[in-house]
């Protein structure tokens, strides 16, 4: 959009002045003034960190100026013959509107829409829930973290503290893989020139973890794999020679560079990434081709084709370009006619924004390798907020994958959070919601950070097909564990653990009130194990009987505890006129009425009451 207004601001002042120059006597003068000022004007505008020399726009523009001036400014137009000259012009015009037409949607929209061809996949496609590695840490909390730390007197090479000459470049801030975990990466910036002469080199950038919300952001002055120093030579923002972007357009003069990014290899030697883009359509419609490459530690620049990436790079697909190739597909993928008269099959990306950038929608796949931005897709007409599917492209190679989905979007996800906060809402507020699979379950994740500052305050869990399927806790374990007695009736939240059986009689038995759920803690004889049973799930937990051997399935997750999911061998005994029942030696005041002398029922008393219980489910 700037470009664009620069280039049209460029168009016009030219033009007036090439009107003003032509109507003076000496043409040749005037058209050689027009000239060298359009040469200054794009000057200025590459001077001011827009590549126009390089840009088709900019040469159309610079020409249509000169011509009209030139030949517009003198020409008679109560004559009826064109002079040989403005026939040249007319004729040039002309080409020029002819291969701009090229990719205008209006002509092309079957091959626009078309540039991408998304496969299929379903919520196995989603990253499986791992406790220890969900993105809890949104952008506002990572710059909260990165803030703390340059403020506790990092110096630089001349002993100068570095929060009184840079600051910490939030626009460039990204989320990135690291040697195989999540952080975001803040780069610094000069607070000016001055203070850039005072400080030279940058020793360092920050990093905050994605996943953890208690660990300060360190600063990386030395490589924590080389041990090197990292002394920054050039900035995406620097003035002369550490203008990184300048460096790059002067070493690349005719590629069209794009999406300038700071990122770090798995040795943290820091980068500077553009991406290079080539027409699809036409002469529009731009889509990667390769990459240009700045360490920035010692300004040695390179380029690669698309087959040749290096690994560690993650950001090659500008998320910009890939709105808009979603926004062409679903639109004019069954070409122009379809558009105009509005197809029920067509569809749009979610207009969901976190006010802090784009990089909210980075994140892993199923198989924990690769990245891919994601967005909701909804209807044309959207007017409620209603989710269609969700659209991934991996952020390397730009392959699409398209998953059906119901629900509401990323706003409506919002909304819902925000409703189960009550008056908390007016201190904390929801962040981006990320794709999850929860044991099959789509899931949205959507951390809570406090509204001035961005602190880390709890998380909540939304289910992707049905938004009253929801639980929030400002514990991440407990969250999952409430969200799945909700949405399936189990409480088992890692997905690492083992099934295992164990066989013997109860010997301790204690029942507890957990948030109105009442599970029972029992051990068995001979065996040195805590038993967990949520009677919210198995209602047997609550009369587990005495001198009968039980056979009691767990998953063993690792933990001190084992988490009961079934119990064979028990039996309501009809023959007898009571049930032995282990009596529980720590009770609590808000147990379920169902449990009220139960060792005095009759056996069909019992079965009627063990079946209300499970009727609670």
């Amino acid at each position: 959009m700037f470009t664009g207004m620069l280039n049209g601001g460029f168009a016009l002042i030219f033009c007036l002045l090439g009107f003003f120059l032509s109507g003076r006597k000496n043409k040749v003068v005037g058209s050689f003034s027009v000239a060298l000022m359009t040469v200054v004007g794009i000057g200025i505008g590459l001077w001011n960190y827009i590549p126009l020399m390089f840009y088709y726009g900019s040469i159309l523009f610079a020409f249509i100026s000169f011509s009209v001036g030139y030949f517009g400014g003198g020409l008679d137009l109560n004559s009826d013959d064109l002079p040989d000259n403005f026939k040249v012009f007319l004729i040039i015009a002309v080409v020029f509107s002819l291969v701009n037409m090229s990719s205008w949607t209006i002509f092309r929209a079957t091959a626009v829409g078309n540039i991408i061809s998304p496969k299929e996949v379903d919520e196995t496609f989603l990253l499986q829930i791992d406790p220890d590695k969900i993105r809890l840490v949104p952008k506002r909390s990572a710059e909260a973290l990165s803030k703390g730390s340059l403020s506790k007197g990092k110096k630089g090479m001349n002993g100068i503290n570095l929060g009184s000459v840079t600051n910490l470049d939030q626009k460039h801030a990204t989320i990135q893989k690291v040697k195989g975990s999540m952080y975001w990466i803040e780069p610094l910036e000069y607070n000016g020139w001055k203070q850039q002469t005072q400080l030279g080199d940058i020793p360092g950038y920050v990093a905050a973890s994605a996943y953890d919300t208690n660990v300060e952001a360190p600063f990386i002055n030395k490589s924590p794999v080389t041990g090197k120093d990292i002394n920054i030579r050039a900035t995406l923002n620097g003035n002369f020679g550490r203008f990184a972007k300048r460096s790059m357009w002067e070493a690349y003069p005719f590629s069209f560079l794009h999406d300038f990014s700071f990122e770090v290899d798995d040795e943290w030697t820091p980068y500077i990434v553009a991406t290079i883009l080539t027409p699809a359509v036409g002469i529009g419609h731009l889509v990667p081709r390769g990459v240009v490459v700045m360490n920035v530690t010692t300004l040695e620049i390179k380029d690669y084709d698309m087959d040749n990436i290096p690994v560690w790079i993650d950001r090659v697909q500008p998320l910009d370009v890939t709105l808009e190739m979603i926004s062409n597909y679903g639109n004019y993928r069954l070409g122009i006619i379809d558009s105009f008269f509005g197809d029920p099959a067509r569809f749009k990306p979610t207009d969901y924004t976190d006010s802090k950038g784009s990089d909210l929608f980075f994140v892993e796949s199923g198989d924990g390798k690769t990245t891919y931005w994601v967005t909701g897709l909804t209807s044309m007409s959207d007017k409620d907020n209603s989710l269609v599917g969700l659209m991934f492209q991996n952020t390397r190679t730009g392959e699409y994958f398209q998953m059906s989905s119901s629900g509401v979007d990323e706003n409506g996800v919002d909304e819902a959070v925000t409703s189960m906060l009550g008056n908390d809402s007016i201190k904390w507020q929801p962040t981006q919601p990320i794709p999850y699979n929860v044991m099959g379950i789509k899931t949205w994740i959507v951390p809570i950070v406090s509204i001035d500052k961005g602190y880390w305050q709890g998380v909540a869990l939304v289910h992707m097909d049905n938004v009253n399927n929801r639980v929030w806790s400002n514990n991440l374990k407990d969250a999952l564990r409430k969200y799945l007695k909700k949405v399936n009736g189990t409480n088992i939240v890692d997905t690492t653990s083992v099934e295992k059986v164990y066989e013997g009689i109860v010997d301790i038995f204690n029942l507890v009130s957990i948030d109105g759920s009442v599970n029972a803690f029992f051990s068995l004889e001979g065996q040195f194990k805590v038993f967990e049973c949520s009677a919210d799930t198995i209602a047997e937990c609550l009369v587990l009987p005495r001198n009968k051997k039980l056979k009691i399935t767990v998953k063993d997750t690792g933990e001190k505890r084992l988490y009961v999911t079934g119990i064979d061998g028990f039996a309501l005994d009809g023959n007898s006129d009571r049930v032995k029942v282990v009596e529980p030696q720590v009770s609590t005041s808000n147990l379920v009425d169902d449990m009220v002398d139960f060792d005095a029922l009759s056996p069909a008393d019992k079965a009627a009451a063990l079946k209300a219980l499970k009727d609670k489910e």
